[in-house]
């Protein structure tokens, strides 16, 4: 979705003449969940029989106590969209179509959007780029998250593969919503302008590779009538 953005920024900028980014930080407009109590994922199954659906769309974490858990979108990641627990620091941006996996702290907040992503905020003052893991400004600016393993799946065949991980607890408190099918007004506003060779749904494979480069300076496929030249 507009991951699309942050990649055609960079295609169309150059290490001397970087865009300016475009921010918008309204941390009162989503609520960030904070450690959550959490149960086996086949007590969840019981407990939510019938309306937690089989191709519900859930993100997992693999590694780590009781061999991960899973995270249902409609309960957890759509209404939070920033998840800031003990197993790990979880986000979705419904806006961009993406979800990340950072180590596990308590200290991580719903801040805004920076360039059309997501950003979160360290109890320190830190912002951080929820794509990339990048701090760009505060006292902790140049840092960089080191992401978890993560995947997604559908909800129906995760307790039967993984019996025994965790999934947070589906009480009353938390109700399920629809996953969202129109971005957010913040998260457009704060898109910096398309490179019109492709268009906004376009979808893409971004990666990363050994060390940061600068502004600008990241690899992409170069896009034309040949799309083969890498740089």
């Amino acid at each position: 979705m507009f991951l699309l953005t942050l990649l055609l920024t960079t295609i169309t900028s150059t290490a001397d003449d970087p865009p300016a980014p475009k921010a918008l930080f309204r941390p009162e407009r989503i609520e960030t969940l904070i450690n959550p109590a959490c149960s086996q994922c086949v007590d969840e199954a019981k407990r939510k029989a019938g309306e937690l659906r089989g191709d519900d769309r859930v993100l997992c974490w693999v590694r780590g106590k009781y061999d991960g858990g899973a995270i249902p979108y409609r309960w957890f990641l759509v209404p939070y969209r920033v998840i800031s627990d003990t197993y790990g620091v979880f986000v979705y941006d419904a806006d961009t179509d993406f979800v990340r996996g950072y180590p596990a702290s308590l200290d991580f907040r719903f801040h805004g959007w920076r360039n059309g992503a997501m950003v979160m905020r360290r109890q320190d003052g830190t912002l951080f780029d929820c794509v990339t893991g990048d701090a760009f400004e505060g006292p902790g600016k140049g840092e960089r998250l080191t992401p978890i393993p993560t995947l997604e799946t559908d909800w129906g065949p995760w307790p039967k593969s993984s019996p025994g991980t965790v999934a947070y607890q589906m009480i009353p408190r938390f109700q399920p919503q629809p996953i969202p099918l129109i971005g957010l007004s913040e998260s457009r506003e704060s898109r910096p302008a398309l490179d019109p060779r492709l268009g906004t749904e376009d979808r893409v494979f971004a990666w990363s590779l050994g060390a940061r480069r600068p502004p600008g300076r990241s690899r992409t496929w170069e896009i034309g009538p040949s799309p083969r030249r890498f740089h």
